[in-house]
């Protein structure tokens, strides 16, 4: 079955919109079919990527043979209840969509994938384009006697399936193979080629949805230096995979809580439903929060191209309202006064028309009530909020959210949105960050925030190298043998293994915590890293924390990585957890050292120069490579 985006067809949509949308279902898994998409502001009715057979445009008309007056191939004279009214042909209707997706399409990045070659067909499309129209309620007999005569040389079956033609689609049924062969009559030309790749296939989808494409910080400093954007070396599209795009178009209005392990899209999904809401509504005004800065400025990246989208981290928020932490105060506390404020008047007062949270597993209950105060309805207002309460830092809180005014009861999801699956990790990277989730997960409670339980098996990235466990004697020692493990990966070197040289922006060190005379140790660590690539110290004072974006090295904290990913990531000084003093518990400590192990896409390295518990556990575990 094909790929629906929206993955069901709207109420609103017309009888023969629905009919169709559920033919075009069964075409072959591979292919994509998008209703209503968007080119150049314009609407087409449907937008068919078959990799087999090119792309296919279509409109769909609900018109009756009374209404049909009079026309020529530019345009049609209809019958309406104000008098006659003229309406483009929907057949010239469907080809101007066309043009106006290859001008698009030649105008992205990475457009040149979709062109030929040196050749006589340089520099044109490689694949066919097609259009027709449909109508819906008109068969091909009544076109020789319509309220205007006989109009069937004005619909030509080249170019038009009437009501008789649909019918005998649906009533076969037509699927996979069959269905495409009736498509592809309507290509012309059309020829053979070689089924599109998927790196073509996300050229496409962002040409029909940009808001899809979620831009690499390093875009930015593409732009900026003016380098040609078909530059395919420096500016990689990426866009969000058909599945994540349906579910973020598959969120509905008001409340919602969507729960997922680490690494299963959650970030990407509200970055991917704040960039459809402005593009859609461009005057809708969109909060976005999270706890961090450095997730914050990562998220401002992704939407900087959003104006009405405001992302900020909680702090940020609470100071953008005249709200500024005081010295030592806790995060109730601070929740509480820019509650007040908010009551009061602040400029955020019932200002938003949606806001997002993402890893609000680490708000506070204060926090949330000073959500429902920003939003202009409180009651049935688009709150969407996003967490793992596997991954919170700071305390286990008992949220009972009817109690708080957010209506959440019947409106969780996780496994509706495959969000009980990790995408990003390898598989054996998720073997070893399983045993240190959370060991609870009551999806169907309202109480607290739930914890997903990861689960290997559900790990979508198979065949992965297995992390590594390094031991020094001292933390010197350990230092050198960390910047040896990143001079292997920029040289194309995992442990001897040949692999693909990393870039510097895709390599991270993380550790638990610093005291003030361990901070010449980084210090050090920066000093030597910087030998060997550009490095940023995200931690070493709070303006740092904005140069989260950099195309370098980065060294941070467990903690300001949350909601980050990296090619690689070393987990430095791992014999400090579980921390032996403060008022922490070992079941946060686990939750910190799962969020650092869940951090790296494919190459893992845990370093320590003391035995700890931790450390221990992982040497027995079977899970890593010792050395």
């Amino acid at each position: 079955m094909a790929i629906m985006i929206p993955d069901r067809c709207p109420s609103r949509a017309s009888q023969g919109e629905k009919r169709l949308f559920a033919i075009l279902q069964g075409l072959p898994d591979q292919c994509l079919v998008y209703y209503e998409p968007i080119i150049e502001n314009r609407y087409p009715d449907f937008i068919v990527l078959c990799p087999d057979l090119g792309v296919l445009i279509i409109e769909v008309k609900g018109w009756r043979p009374n209404d049909l007056l009079g026309g020529n191939q530019e345009s049609v004279t209809i019958k309406d209840v104000r008098g006659p009214i003229e309406q483009r042909h929907p057949v010239r209707q469907a080809r101007e969509y066309m043009y106006d997706l290859m001008d698009r399409l030649r105008k992205l990045p990475g457009g040149q994938r979709l062109l030929n070659g040196p050749g006589p067909h340089q520099n044109r499309f490689a694949f066919p384009f097609g259009h027709f129209a449909v109508l819906a309620n008109i068969a091909a007999e009544q076109l020789t006697r319509t309220a205007g005569g006989d109009m069937t040389a004005l619909f030509s079956a080249s170019k038009v399936v009437t009501r008789d033609r649909l019918l005998s689609w649906e009533e076969k049924p037509l699927a996979g193979a069959e269905l495409e062969a009736e498509l592809k009559a309507f290509f012309d030309p059309f020829w053979t080629i070689e089924p599109l790749r998927e790196e073509q296939i996300d050229v496409l989808r962002a040409a029909i949805h940009p808001e899809v494409v979620i831009r690499a910080p390093t875009e930015q400093l593409a732009e900026e230096k003016d380098i040609r954007a078909d530059d395919e070396s420096v500016v990689d599209l990426k866009v969000l995979d058909a599945r994540q795009e349906s579910n973020a178009r598959s969120i509905g209005g008001g409340h919602r809580i969507i729960y997922g392990v680490a690494g299963s899209g959650k970030t990407v999904l509200l970055i991917a439903k704040a960039r459809m809401i402005a593009g859609q509504q461009p005057d809708r005004r969109v909060l976005f929060l999270c706890y961090n800065v450095s997730l914050a400025t990562y998220l401002q990246h992704a939407s900087r191209d959003c104006p009405n989208v405001t992302v900020l981290h909680f702090d940020g928020w609470a100071k953008a309202n005249g709200v500024a932490r005081r010295s030592g105060e806790d995060n109730q506390s601070l929740g509480h006064r820019l509650l007040a404020a908010l009551e009061s008047g602040a400029p955020h007062s019932r200002f938003f028309n949606s806001i997002l949270v993402d890893e609000a597993q680490d708000f506070e209950i204060s926090w949330f009530k000073c959500l429902l105060e920003a939003i202009d309805d409180p009651d049935d207002g688009d709150l969407i909020i996003v967490g793992d309460g596997s991954q919170g830092l700071y305390g286990d809180k008992k949220i009972i959210w009817r109690q708080l005014g957010i209506n959440a009861r019947g409106r969780t999801i996780s496994k509706h949105f495959d969000l009980h699956i990790n995408y990003r990790n390898s598989k054996e990277i998720v073997d070893l960050a399983a045993a240190f989730a959370s060991r609870t997960a009551d999806e169907e409670g309202e109480e607290s925030l739930i914890a997903l339980q990861v689960d290997p098996a559900r790990c979508r990235r198979l065949g992965g190298h297995r992390p590594r466990l390094l031991q020094a004697s001292s933390r010197l020692e350990e230092q050198e043998r960390v910047m040896g493990v990143v001079k292997g990966l920029l040289d194309g070197q995992w442990f001897g293994q040949p692999i693909e040289p990393l870039a510097p922006r895709q390599i991270a060190i993380f550790y638990p915590y610093a005291a003030k005379h361990e901070k010449y140790l980084i210090e050090r660590l920066v000093q030597g890293l910087e030998q060997l690539a550009p490095a940023v110290w995200i931690n070493r004072d709070p303006s740092q924390r904005r140069r989260i974006a950099e195309p370098a090295i980065k060294i941070q904290t467990i903690h300001s990585a949350k909601g980050l990913q990296y090619k690689a990531v070393i987990l430095m000084w791992a014999d400090l957890l579980p921390k032996q003093f403060g008022d922490t518990t070992e079941q946060d400590e686990r939750k910190l050292m799962y969020v650092g192990l869940t951090r790296p896409e494919d190459y893992l390295v845990i370093s320590a120069a003391h035995p700890s518990p931790f450390v221990t556990e992982i040497a027995g575990s079977g899970k890593v490579e010792m050395g």
